[in-house]
């Protein structure tokens, strides 16, 4: 766990969520103060990532109706 390795890491994960801010920006452009609101990107190490994945994926299946 260098720095330059952990530096990388944090790059990484940026650009996927800038990336995908900007992808979701023109959907909620009418959402009243979308544009001042702070998110925050947590990062964490999971034993098993698709598991994950599989519940998000059908909760938000679910809430998408």
């Amino acid at each position: 766990m260098t720095p330059e390795y952990l530096d990388s890491i944090r790059e990484y994960h940026k650009e996927r969520a800038t990336a995908y801010f900007k992808k979701q920006a023109p959907k909620l452009k009418d959402v009243f103060k979308y544009d001042e609101v702070k998110f925050h990107l947590i990062l964490f190490p999971v034993p098993q990532k698709q598991p994950i994945v599989d519940t998000f994926v059908a909760t938000t299946t679910f809430y998408k109706g």
